[in-house]
């Protein structure tokens, strides 16, 4: 009789081990295979950008292509506003496609920082004035460690956010629309490594 209870014992305790493992596993968000190897979870934003970013990389797609593509969203916006008899346009786009471009770029070869868009640098450091910059690299701890600019060719330099961002210790960067730098080499253009 004792033989049976400790059996009994020990399929109790062997199973209520394998439920806290899997109710772990749930938790944690690794819902693989309960005993076999690590299943690769995929976001689904990251496919995506790695796919536009590839494209781009290949040259199907171009920031003249971006800027018809969204112009042609607020034309169709535009349509379905007036059909509907409302005097507004399609909603304004938030990024000129060169600078969605290099948000993506960024957001991509820089997974463990933060990107924002359009940023006033008085927000971040003071003393800055009205300067407003086309992208703010975070680190993890929400530091600033570098400030972007977009220019199309022809542009001329912007030399009034420079000593601001030199006193707070941000790194300024210039980049050319039509010559984006790879995912992989941004991290050293943003550490000067």
């Amino acid at each position: 009789m004792n033989l049976f209870f400790g059996f009994l014992g020990a399929l109790l305790l062997g199973g209520l081990l394998v439920g806290w493992y899997v109710l772990h596993r749930r938790i944690t968000g690794d819902g693989g295979p309960l005993f076999g190897g690590r299943r690769e979870t995929q976001r689904d934003g990251a496919t995506e950008l790695q796919a536009f970013i590839a494209a781009y990389r290949a040259g199907k797609v171009s920031p003249e292509q971006l800027k018809s593509q969204s112009d042609g969203a607020q034309a169709a916006g535009a349509g379905q506003a007036a059909a509907a008899g409302s005097v507004t346009a399609g909603p304004p786009v938030f990024l000129r496609p060169e600078l969605k471009l290099a948000y993506l770029t960024f957001r991509t070869g820089l997974r463990d920082h933060h990107v924002f868009a359009n940023v006033h640098l008085s927000d971040v450091i003071e003393d800055a004035g009205s300067i407003c910059v086309d992208l703010l690299i975070l680190d993890a701890n929400f530091l600033p460690v570098a400030a972007v600019d977009v220019y199309r060719p022809g542009e001329e330099a912007r030399a009034d956010a420079l000593p601001a961002l030199r006193s707070a210790g941000v790194r300024y960067l210039r980049l050319q629309a039509t010559a984006m730098p790879r995912p992989a080499d941004l991290h050293a253009l943003v550490y000067g490594a």
